[in-house]
């Protein structure tokens, strides 16, 4: 079966689906044969992170993954993929966190802190539904990185005018990238566009936060972080336009991320644990 949205998942998004699916299948493994379940809150359409997740995780007969969100066009595309794609340890429903009554194992939130206007509310909200032998696993762009500095500047030039003098030396640098790798070129018209989500509201930051502010914000709450995952050193509109579809600058700029401090990465994956767990020497790390 083509797996059309794995074809076209963003190499970062593949990076960072291949770590933590690897952190999950350990923490699976330690359960032996009882029920795993995974709740992925603010989910979009799931193509950036649900789906391959659960393509990564169907060898676990144990495993049930639920997405959630409160854009229902996204829930219904996000459907209708798990419906082509036969899979049967994924299912999505339009609902907010606060709906959700159950414990899980493990609790993914990507990509969703920076777009609320209470995010310390969020993080308690994850805390009342987490095991206390879970994990909750957290992706979030460094609000001071690469990717805002670029996306400031990019508003800026649109503001000023100044965007329109670029605009033939952006139209001629793309001729040169496609005519130099065919396999990149211009997509079929009526080939599937990979989204995160179809609320285009949610494409705004409206938080900015610096590694030390992550940090206190999962102390305050109860966390521990025991890994921290940096897919990227570059990552924005402008770095974009030559890094990405070109596979040794994304290597390159990856294996950057990988050994430089974390709080001059592009963005960070968490991998927490209870503090209590911790203390208790019971760790899952």
């Amino acid at each position: 079966m083509s797996n059309y949205i794995e074809k076209q998942l963003p190499f970062p998004n593949k990076k960072r689906a291949n770590f933590i699916s690897s952190i999950i299948a350990g923490h699976i493994k330690e359960k032996l044969h009882k029920e795993y379940n995974i709740i992925d809150i603010g989910c979009g359409t799931g193509e950036l992170f649900s789906i391959p997740l659960a393509l990564r995780l169907r060898k676990f007969e144990n495993v049930k993954i639920l997405g959630i969100d409160i854009d229902d066009p996204s829930i219904e595309r996000a459907k209708e993929h798990v419906n082509k794609l036969s899979l049967n340890n994924l299912k999505f429903e339009y609902k907010s966190i606060k709906k959700i009554n159950n414990l899980y194992d493990c609790v993914c939130l990507m990509a969703v802190l920076e777009h609320l206007s209470d995010p310390d509310n969020m993080l308690i909200e994850i805390k009342k539904r987490l095991k206390p032998e879970g994990i909750f696993i957290m992706y979030i762009p460094n609000g001071y990185g690469s990717y805002e500095v670029e996306s400031f500047l990019m508003r800026k030039f649109r503001k000023s005018g100044l965007l329109r003098i670029f605009k033939p030396i952006h139209t001629f640098l793309r001729k040169v990238k496609y005519g130099l790798f065919k396999e990149s070129g211009r997509r079929d018209r009526n080939a599937f566009i990979i989204k995160e989500t179809l609320n285009d509201a949610n494409n705004i930051h409206i938080q900015f936060f610096k590694l030390k502010e992550i940090k206190k914000k999962f102390i305050n709450y109860g966390f521990l972080i025991n890994d921290i995952f940096k897919t990227r050193f570059l990552g924005g509109p402008i770095s974009n336009f030559f890094i990405l579809r070109f596979k040794f600058l994304e290597n390159l700029d990856h294996k950057v991320a990988s050994i430089i401090p974390a709080a001059v990465a592009s963005d960070w994956t968490f991998i927490c644990t209870h503090i209590k767990m911790k203390q208790e020497g019971r760790s899952e790390f």
